[in-house]
Protein backbone atom coordinates (compact mmCIF):
# COMPACT_ATOMS: atom_id res chain seq x y z
CA UNK A 1 0.00 0.00 0.00
CA UNK A 2 1.53 3.37 -1.15
CA UNK A 3 2.60 6.05 1.91
CA UNK A 4 -0.52 8.54 1.20
CA UNK A 5 -3.08 5.30 1.41
CA UNK A 6 -1.59 4.19 4.65
CA UNK A 7 -1.85 7.88 6.51
CA UNK A 8 -5.15 8.27 4.81
CA UNK A 9 -6.56 4.95 6.67
CA UNK A 10 -4.56 5.39 10.10
CA UNK A 11 -6.56 9.11 10.34
CA UNK A 12 -9.88 7.39 9.73
CA UNK A 13 -8.97 5.29 12.27
CA UNK A 14 -8.13 8.03 14.69
CA UNK A 15 -11.79 9.31 13.50
CA UNK A 16 -13.41 6.41 14.56
CA UNK A 17 -11.94 6.42 17.99
CA UNK A 18 -12.73 10.03 18.46
CA UNK A 19 -16.40 9.24 18.13
CA UNK A 20 -16.57 10.68 14.75
CA UNK A 21 -18.15 8.84 11.51
CA UNK A 22 -17.07 8.51 8.21
CA UNK A 23 -20.32 10.17 6.88
CA UNK A 24 -21.34 13.94 6.70
CA UNK A 25 -22.82 14.88 10.05
CA UNK A 26 -26.08 16.40 10.86
CA UNK A 27 -26.46 19.69 12.76
CA UNK A 28 -26.54 19.28 15.90
CA UNK A 29 -29.22 21.61 17.88
CA UNK A 30 -27.62 23.23 20.71
CA UNK A 31 -30.22 26.41 21.37
CA UNK A 32 -30.74 26.25 24.95
CA UNK A 33 -34.47 25.01 25.92
CA UNK A 34 -37.30 27.54 26.69
CA UNK A 35 -36.98 26.63 30.48
CA UNK A 36 -33.77 28.88 29.93
CA UNK A 37 -35.23 31.26 28.94
CA UNK A 38 -33.99 33.82 31.36
CA UNK A 39 -30.36 34.12 30.93
CA UNK A 40 -28.52 36.38 33.03
CA UNK A 41 -25.43 38.59 31.03
CA UNK A 42 -22.93 37.71 33.78
CA UNK A 43 -20.84 34.64 34.56
CA UNK A 44 -22.23 31.86 37.03
CA UNK A 45 -19.07 32.94 39.70
CA UNK A 46 -20.61 36.82 39.63
CA UNK A 47 -24.21 35.35 39.73
CA UNK A 48 -23.33 33.44 42.55
CA UNK A 49 -21.96 36.17 44.42
CA UNK A 50 -25.06 38.70 43.80
CA UNK A 51 -27.45 35.49 44.72
CA UNK A 52 -25.59 35.15 48.66
CA UNK A 53 -26.20 38.89 49.01
CA UNK A 54 -29.58 38.59 48.74
CA UNK A 55 -29.82 35.63 50.41
CA UNK A 56 -28.49 37.82 53.78
CA UNK A 57 -30.41 39.96 52.76
CA UNK A 58 -33.27 37.88 53.44
CA UNK A 59 -32.23 37.09 56.82
CA UNK A 60 -29.99 33.77 56.00
CA UNK A 61 -26.10 33.03 56.15
CA UNK A 62 -24.48 31.46 54.19
CA UNK A 63 -22.69 28.01 54.46
CA UNK A 64 -19.12 27.67 53.96
CA UNK A 65 -19.23 25.75 50.48
CA UNK A 66 -16.91 24.23 47.94
CA UNK A 67 -19.01 23.58 45.49
CA UNK A 68 -18.41 25.93 42.50
CA UNK A 69 -21.56 26.18 40.92
CA UNK A 70 -23.91 25.86 44.25
CA UNK A 71 -24.49 28.12 47.57
CA UNK A 72 -26.43 26.84 50.32
CA UNK A 73 -27.85 28.82 53.27
CA UNK A 74 -27.58 27.91 56.72
CA UNK A 75 -31.59 26.53 58.59
CA UNK A 76 -33.67 29.02 59.81
CA UNK A 77 -36.53 28.42 61.40
CA UNK A 78 -39.78 29.93 61.06
CA UNK A 79 -43.78 29.78 62.23
CA UNK A 80 -45.89 27.69 59.71
CA UNK A 81 -49.34 26.31 59.78
CA UNK A 82 -47.97 22.51 61.38
CA UNK A 83 -45.59 24.49 63.72
CA UNK A 84 -41.97 25.37 63.67
CA UNK A 85 -39.87 24.77 60.52
CA UNK A 86 -36.47 24.78 59.55
CA UNK A 87 -35.97 26.76 56.08
CA UNK A 88 -33.13 27.04 53.68
CA UNK A 89 -32.18 28.06 50.17
CA UNK A 90 -30.07 26.62 47.49
CA UNK A 91 -29.30 28.22 44.71
CA UNK A 92 -27.79 26.63 41.64
CA UNK A 93 -25.90 28.61 38.96
CA UNK A 94 -25.61 26.90 35.18
CA UNK A 95 -23.09 28.63 32.61
CA UNK A 96 -25.06 29.24 29.44
CA UNK A 97 -22.47 30.53 27.22
CA UNK A 98 -19.46 32.60 27.29
CA UNK A 99 -20.61 35.46 30.25
CA UNK A 100 -24.08 34.07 30.29
CA UNK A 101 -25.48 31.88 33.58
CA UNK A 102 -29.36 30.93 34.41
CA UNK A 103 -29.86 30.52 38.04
CA UNK A 104 -32.43 28.08 40.06
CA UNK A 105 -33.47 28.89 43.46
CA UNK A 106 -34.89 26.17 45.61
CA UNK A 107 -36.33 26.92 49.38
CA UNK A 108 -36.29 23.72 51.16
CA UNK A 109 -37.97 22.66 54.27
CA UNK A 110 -37.34 20.03 57.33
CA UNK A 111 -40.74 20.19 59.56
CA UNK A 112 -43.86 18.33 60.74
CA UNK A 113 -45.04 17.70 57.02
CA UNK A 114 -41.28 16.09 57.07
CA UNK A 115 -39.03 17.77 54.06
CA UNK A 116 -39.62 19.35 50.81
CA UNK A 117 -38.22 21.31 47.84
CA UNK A 118 -39.79 24.00 46.12
CA UNK A 119 -38.12 26.47 43.00
CA UNK A 120 -38.93 29.76 43.98
CA UNK A 121 -39.10 31.84 41.14
CA UNK A 122 -39.70 35.09 42.73
CA UNK A 123 -36.32 34.84 44.09
CA UNK A 124 -34.68 33.81 40.17
CA UNK A 125 -36.72 37.07 38.92
CA UNK A 126 -35.30 39.44 41.58
CA UNK A 127 -31.56 38.26 41.61
CA UNK A 128 -31.75 38.89 37.26
CA UNK A 129 -33.29 42.21 37.60
CA UNK A 130 -30.64 42.79 40.14
CA UNK A 131 -28.08 41.60 37.83
CA UNK A 132 -29.46 43.19 34.81
CA UNK A 133 -29.30 47.06 36.47
CA UNK A 134 -26.22 46.05 37.66
CA UNK A 135 -24.61 45.42 33.82
CA UNK A 136 -26.53 48.27 32.52
CA UNK A 137 -24.32 50.77 35.38
CA UNK A 138 -21.13 48.78 34.86
CA UNK A 139 -21.28 47.96 38.57
CA UNK A 140 -20.78 43.86 36.69
CA UNK A 141 -18.81 42.99 34.37
CA UNK A 142 -20.11 40.87 31.41
CA UNK A 143 -16.87 39.38 31.45
CA UNK A 144 -15.42 36.29 33.15
CA UNK A 145 -13.39 33.42 33.65
CA UNK A 146 -15.09 30.88 32.04
CA UNK A 147 -13.66 29.09 29.02
CA UNK A 148 -16.22 28.46 26.63
CA UNK A 149 -16.08 25.14 24.77
CA UNK A 150 -15.87 24.84 20.61
CA UNK A 151 -18.53 26.62 18.83
CA UNK A 152 -19.97 23.94 17.32
CA UNK A 153 -20.46 20.37 18.11
CA UNK A 154 -18.06 17.80 16.08
CA UNK A 155 -19.46 14.63 16.05
CA UNK A 156 -22.31 13.26 14.55
CA UNK A 157 -26.11 14.13 16.36
CA UNK A 158 -26.68 10.50 17.42
CA UNK A 159 -23.85 10.43 20.11
CA UNK A 160 -24.79 13.26 22.04
CA UNK A 161 -27.09 12.47 25.69
CA UNK A 162 -30.23 14.43 25.11
CA UNK A 163 -30.70 14.82 28.94
CA UNK A 164 -30.18 18.61 28.57
CA UNK A 165 -33.30 19.34 26.28
CA UNK A 166 -35.70 18.01 29.08
CA UNK A 167 -36.59 18.38 32.80
CA UNK A 168 -34.91 15.98 34.79
CA UNK A 169 -36.24 13.52 37.22
CA UNK A 170 -35.69 11.44 39.73
CA UNK A 171 -38.08 8.63 38.64
CA UNK A 172 -36.88 5.24 40.42
CA UNK A 173 -36.57 3.86 43.73
CA UNK A 174 -33.98 1.27 44.89
CA UNK A 175 -35.22 -0.85 47.16
CA UNK A 176 -33.69 -0.84 50.91
CA UNK A 177 -31.90 2.24 50.22
CA UNK A 178 -34.58 4.63 52.25
CA UNK A 179 -33.70 2.74 55.48
CA UNK A 180 -29.99 3.43 54.79
CA UNK A 181 -30.21 7.57 54.49
CA UNK A 182 -28.78 9.03 57.54
CA UNK A 183 -26.43 12.06 57.86
CA UNK A 184 -22.72 11.02 57.37
CA UNK A 185 -23.54 7.41 55.83
CA UNK A 186 -20.33 6.56 53.86
CA UNK A 187 -21.59 3.93 51.00
CA UNK A 188 -18.73 2.13 49.03
CA UNK A 189 -20.41 0.18 46.51
CA UNK A 190 -17.94 -2.27 44.66
CA UNK A 191 -19.36 -2.94 40.76
CA UNK A 192 -17.79 -5.54 37.86
CA UNK A 193 -16.55 -2.82 35.41
CA UNK A 194 -18.09 -2.13 31.71
CA UNK A 195 -21.72 -2.71 32.37
CA UNK A 196 -24.73 0.18 31.97
CA UNK A 197 -26.44 -1.08 34.58
CA UNK A 198 -24.24 -0.48 37.57
CA UNK A 199 -23.87 2.93 37.17
CA UNK A 200 -27.19 3.67 36.03
CA UNK A 201 -28.63 1.83 39.57
CA UNK A 202 -25.85 3.94 41.48
CA UNK A 203 -27.47 7.14 39.78
CA UNK A 204 -31.06 6.29 41.32
CA UNK A 205 -29.59 6.05 44.37
CA UNK A 206 -27.54 9.24 45.20
CA UNK A 207 -31.10 10.94 43.12
CA UNK A 208 -33.04 9.17 46.15
CA UNK A 209 -30.62 10.36 48.89
CA UNK A 210 -30.39 13.98 47.32
CA UNK A 211 -34.33 13.73 47.52
CA UNK A 212 -34.47 12.93 50.87
CA UNK A 213 -33.19 16.42 51.79
CA UNK A 214 -29.53 15.40 52.00
CA UNK A 215 -25.74 16.53 50.70
CA UNK A 216 -24.42 13.84 48.25
CA UNK A 217 -21.28 13.31 47.22
CA UNK A 218 -20.68 10.49 44.40
CA UNK A 219 -17.13 9.50 44.39
CA UNK A 220 -16.25 7.91 40.84
CA UNK A 221 -12.94 6.40 39.71
CA UNK A 222 -11.71 9.39 37.30
CA UNK A 223 -8.26 10.40 38.07
CA UNK A 224 -8.33 13.92 39.99
CA UNK A 225 -7.06 15.72 37.06
CA UNK A 226 -10.41 15.88 35.39
CA UNK A 227 -12.13 17.26 38.37
CA UNK A 228 -11.92 20.62 36.63
CA UNK A 229 -13.41 19.50 33.48
CA UNK A 230 -16.02 18.03 35.45
CA UNK A 231 -16.71 20.78 37.47
CA UNK A 232 -17.31 22.86 34.49
CA UNK A 233 -19.41 20.46 32.81
CA UNK A 234 -22.25 20.34 36.09
CA UNK A 235 -22.20 24.11 35.86
CA UNK A 236 -23.04 23.77 32.26
CA UNK A 237 -26.37 23.30 30.50
CA UNK A 238 -25.38 20.28 29.63
CA UNK A 239 -25.83 21.21 25.43
CA UNK A 240 -23.54 19.16 22.90
CA UNK A 241 -20.60 21.30 22.89
CA UNK A 242 -20.48 21.13 27.07
CA UNK A 243 -20.66 17.10 26.50
CA UNK A 244 -17.81 17.85 23.39
CA UNK A 245 -15.64 19.98 26.32
CA UNK A 246 -16.26 17.49 28.97
CA UNK A 247 -14.96 14.56 26.42
CA UNK A 248 -12.09 16.35 25.50
CA UNK A 249 -9.90 14.97 28.45
CA UNK A 250 -6.83 12.33 28.32
CA UNK A 251 -8.92 10.10 30.36
CA UNK A 252 -11.58 9.71 28.16
CA UNK A 253 -9.06 9.03 25.27
CA UNK A 254 -5.96 6.81 26.71
CA UNK A 255 -5.49 3.49 24.87
CA UNK A 256 -6.57 1.44 27.49
CA UNK A 257 -10.42 1.98 27.77
CA UNK A 258 -11.89 -0.07 30.89
CA UNK A 259 -15.26 0.69 32.29
CA UNK A 260 -14.29 3.64 33.81
CA UNK A 261 -14.61 5.60 31.03
CA UNK A 262 -17.97 3.81 29.36
CA UNK A 263 -21.18 5.80 28.51
CA UNK A 264 -22.96 4.66 31.31
CA UNK A 265 -20.20 6.67 33.21
CA UNK A 266 -20.23 9.49 30.58
CA UNK A 267 -24.22 9.92 31.72
CA UNK A 268 -23.88 9.46 35.29
CA UNK A 269 -22.05 12.56 35.18
CA UNK A 270 -24.63 13.79 33.23
CA UNK A 271 -27.37 12.98 35.50
CA UNK A 272 -25.42 14.42 38.35
CA UNK A 273 -25.66 17.79 36.42
CA UNK A 274 -29.59 16.74 35.83
CA UNK A 275 -30.10 16.53 39.44
CA UNK A 276 -28.10 20.48 40.42
CA UNK A 277 -30.63 21.75 37.66
CA UNK A 278 -33.55 20.41 40.17
CA UNK A 279 -32.32 21.46 42.92
CA UNK A 280 -31.02 18.71 44.56
CA UNK A 281 -27.25 18.93 46.42
CA UNK A 282 -25.29 16.44 44.31
CA UNK A 283 -21.55 17.13 44.06
CA UNK A 284 -18.99 14.34 41.99
CA UNK A 285 -15.34 13.92 42.89
CA UNK A 286 -13.02 12.41 40.82
CA UNK A 287 -11.04 10.12 43.29
CA UNK A 288 -8.56 8.22 41.44
CA UNK A 289 -4.81 8.57 41.04
CA UNK A 290 -2.29 7.68 38.29
CA UNK A 291 0.38 8.81 40.43
CA UNK A 292 0.53 5.70 42.56
CA UNK A 293 0.13 2.17 42.17
CA UNK A 294 -0.98 -1.22 44.62
CA UNK A 295 -1.48 -0.70 48.26
CA UNK A 296 0.09 3.05 47.56
CA UNK A 297 -2.81 4.01 45.50
CA UNK A 298 -5.73 2.32 47.89
CA UNK A 299 -4.13 5.04 50.71
CA UNK A 300 -4.21 7.94 48.62
CA UNK A 301 -8.24 7.02 47.47
CA UNK A 302 -8.96 6.52 51.08
CA UNK A 303 -7.82 9.79 52.25
CA UNK A 304 -9.71 11.47 50.11
CA UNK A 305 -12.63 10.30 52.05
CA UNK A 306 -11.72 10.32 55.32
CA UNK A 307 -10.44 14.23 54.96
CA UNK A 308 -14.21 15.05 53.05
CA UNK A 309 -15.99 13.35 55.96
CA UNK A 310 -14.10 14.89 58.52
CA UNK A 311 -14.75 18.07 56.71
CA UNK A 312 -18.25 17.48 55.99
CA UNK A 313 -20.06 15.29 58.35
CA UNK A 314 -23.50 15.71 57.88
CA UNK A 315 -23.07 14.92 54.08
CA UNK A 316 -23.44 11.43 52.19
CA UNK A 317 -20.48 9.90 50.68
CA UNK A 318 -21.44 7.15 47.50
CA UNK A 319 -18.35 5.75 46.10
CA UNK A 320 -18.18 3.53 42.94
CA UNK A 321 -15.16 1.32 42.96
CA UNK A 322 -13.99 -1.82 41.32
CA UNK A 323 -14.87 -4.18 43.52
CA UNK A 324 -11.04 -5.34 44.80
CA UNK A 325 -10.91 -1.76 46.41
CA UNK A 326 -14.26 -1.87 48.82
CA UNK A 327 -12.80 -5.23 50.42
CA UNK A 328 -12.00 -4.23 53.96
CA UNK A 329 -9.56 -7.32 54.46
CA UNK A 330 -6.00 -7.53 53.30
CA UNK A 331 -4.84 -9.33 50.81
CA UNK A 332 -5.68 -10.65 47.32
CA UNK A 333 -4.72 -13.61 45.32
CA UNK A 334 -2.27 -12.24 43.07
CA UNK A 335 -0.84 -10.14 46.51
CA UNK A 336 -0.77 -11.05 50.01
CA UNK A 337 0.11 -7.34 51.18
CA UNK A 338 -2.14 -5.45 49.18
CA UNK A 339 -4.58 -2.93 51.50
CA UNK A 340 -7.83 -1.71 49.49
CA UNK A 341 -8.97 1.10 50.33
CA UNK A 342 -12.16 -0.01 52.08
CA UNK A 343 -9.44 -1.65 54.69
CA UNK A 344 -8.52 2.38 55.52
CA UNK A 345 -12.18 3.31 55.94
CA UNK A 346 -13.29 1.15 58.35
CA UNK A 347 -13.08 2.98 61.47
CA UNK A 348 -16.36 4.99 60.19
CA UNK A 349 -18.83 3.76 61.96
CA UNK A 350 -21.49 5.11 59.19
CA UNK A 351 -19.50 2.42 56.81
CA UNK A 352 -21.66 0.46 54.59
CA UNK A 353 -19.73 -1.79 51.88
CA UNK A 354 -21.98 -3.73 49.02
CA UNK A 355 -20.75 -5.85 46.07
CA UNK A 356 -22.80 -5.74 43.09
CA UNK A 357 -25.95 -8.48 42.98
CA UNK A 358 -26.40 -9.32 39.24
CA UNK A 359 -28.26 -12.18 37.15
CA UNK A 360 -26.53 -13.43 33.61
CA UNK A 361 -25.51 -10.89 31.61
CA UNK A 362 -22.62 -8.89 29.27
CA UNK A 363 -20.15 -6.40 30.08
CA UNK A 364 -16.93 -4.64 28.35
CA UNK A 365 -13.98 -6.06 29.98
CA UNK A 366 -10.73 -5.77 29.39
CA UNK A 367 -7.71 -8.86 29.62
CA UNK A 368 -4.39 -10.07 28.68
CA UNK A 369 -4.65 -12.63 25.23
CA UNK A 370 -1.78 -15.03 24.88
CA UNK A 371 0.77 -12.56 23.24
CA UNK A 372 0.26 -10.47 26.78
CA UNK A 373 -1.37 -7.88 24.36
CA UNK A 374 -4.30 -6.10 26.66
CA UNK A 375 -7.42 -7.32 24.79
CA UNK A 376 -10.58 -5.08 25.35
CA UNK A 377 -13.85 -6.47 24.52
CA UNK A 378 -17.53 -7.64 25.19
CA UNK A 379 -17.32 -10.66 27.94
CA UNK A 380 -19.42 -12.60 29.57
CA UNK A 381 -20.11 -11.58 33.25
CA UNK A 382 -21.60 -15.13 34.96
CA UNK A 383 -22.47 -13.93 39.03
CA UNK A 384 -21.10 -16.06 41.96
CA UNK A 385 -24.00 -17.74 43.67
CA UNK A 386 -23.83 -15.32 46.68
CA UNK A 387 -25.09 -12.48 44.30
CA UNK A 388 -26.96 -14.01 41.86
CA UNK A 389 -30.97 -13.20 41.75
CA UNK A 390 -33.73 -13.61 38.95
CA UNK A 391 -32.88 -11.25 36.04
CA UNK A 392 -36.64 -9.96 36.54
CA UNK A 393 -36.70 -8.21 39.84
CA UNK A 394 -36.04 -4.43 40.57
CA UNK A 395 -32.82 -3.23 42.00
CA UNK A 396 -32.76 -3.65 45.74
CA UNK A 397 -30.18 -3.28 48.75
CA UNK A 398 -29.77 -6.45 50.93
CA UNK A 399 -27.14 -7.10 53.62
CA UNK A 400 -25.94 -10.42 54.55
CA UNK A 401 -26.01 -12.23 58.16
CA UNK A 402 -22.24 -11.13 58.77
CA UNK A 403 -19.69 -9.80 56.41
CA UNK A 404 -18.29 -12.42 53.44
CA UNK A 405 -14.78 -13.23 53.85
CA UNK A 406 -13.73 -10.20 51.62
CA UNK A 407 -15.81 -7.97 53.97
CA UNK A 408 -18.79 -6.90 52.21
CA UNK A 409 -21.63 -6.47 54.19
CA UNK A 410 -24.29 -6.95 52.08
CA UNK A 411 -25.01 -6.35 47.99
CA UNK A 412 -26.88 -3.88 45.57
CA UNK A 413 -28.37 -5.98 43.19
CA UNK A 414 -29.08 -4.30 39.60
CA UNK A 415 -30.68 -7.04 37.30
CA UNK A 416 -28.94 -8.65 34.55
CA UNK A 417 -25.56 -7.16 32.54
CA UNK A 418 -25.77 -5.53 29.53
CA UNK A 419 -22.44 -3.95 27.85
CA UNK A 420 -21.57 -0.19 28.35
CA UNK A 421 -18.65 0.81 25.49
CA UNK A 422 -16.38 3.51 26.05
CA UNK A 423 -17.54 6.76 25.78
CA UNK A 424 -15.65 7.40 22.86
CA UNK A 425 -16.55 3.81 21.59
CA UNK A 426 -13.57 2.17 19.66
CA UNK A 427 -13.95 -0.71 16.93
CA UNK A 428 -15.72 -3.87 18.98
CA UNK A 429 -12.13 -5.13 20.11
CA UNK A 430 -9.25 -3.27 20.98
CA UNK A 431 -5.65 -4.26 21.55
CA UNK A 432 -2.75 -2.22 23.06
CA UNK A 433 0.27 -3.42 24.48
CA UNK A 434 0.24 -3.88 28.31
CA UNK A 435 2.43 -1.30 28.71
CA UNK A 436 -0.49 1.18 28.66
CA UNK A 437 -1.74 -0.65 31.56
CA UNK A 438 -1.35 0.59 35.13
CA UNK A 439 -4.08 -0.80 37.60
CA UNK A 440 -3.95 -2.21 40.90
CA UNK A 441 -4.59 -5.63 40.36
CA UNK A 442 -3.58 -7.56 36.58
CA UNK A 443 -6.20 -8.28 34.25
CA UNK A 444 -6.70 -11.77 33.35
CA UNK A 445 -5.79 -13.51 30.66
CA UNK A 446 -7.52 -14.52 28.19
CA UNK A 447 -7.44 -17.66 26.42
CA UNK A 448 -7.72 -18.54 22.76
CA UNK A 449 -10.51 -18.76 21.56
CA UNK A 450 -11.47 -16.33 24.13
CA UNK A 451 -13.73 -17.73 26.62
CA UNK A 452 -16.03 -15.13 29.00
CA UNK A 453 -13.74 -14.46 32.06
CA UNK A 454 -15.42 -14.89 35.54
CA UNK A 455 -16.84 -11.61 36.43
CA UNK A 456 -14.26 -11.09 39.52
CA UNK A 457 -11.55 -11.26 37.80
CA UNK A 458 -11.20 -7.86 35.46
CA UNK A 459 -13.63 -5.98 38.01
CA UNK A 460 -11.03 -5.08 40.53
CA UNK A 461 -9.61 -1.56 38.73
Amino acid sequence: MPFPSRLIVSLCVIGVLAGCGGTARKPVETQLPTRFAQVIFVPVPEMLAAAEQLLKEKGFSLEEEKDPGQRVTAWKESKGPDGTVEERYLVTGIAAGPGRSVVRAFLLKNGGGGFSRKRDVALEEALGARLKDAVWTGVASREGTWVPPPAEAVRDESFYLTRWRDEARCLRRVRGVAELLTPGLVMLIGEQLGSREAPAVVGDVVCEAAEAGHAVALGLSIPHEEQERIDRYLVSAGTPVDQDALLEGHFWRRPYQDGRSSRAVFDLIDRVRAMRELGLRVSLVAYDTEEARASERDAVLADVWLKRHAARPEEVLIVLAGNTHVRTVTGVPWDQDFTPMAHHLRSLPTLRVLELGYAPGKRWGCGLDNRSMLDCRIVGAIPDARVADHPGLSPYVRFYPSPTEEGYQGLLFVGPLTASFPALQPPVKAQVPVRALGPSSPPPRFQEPPKPPASRQSGGR
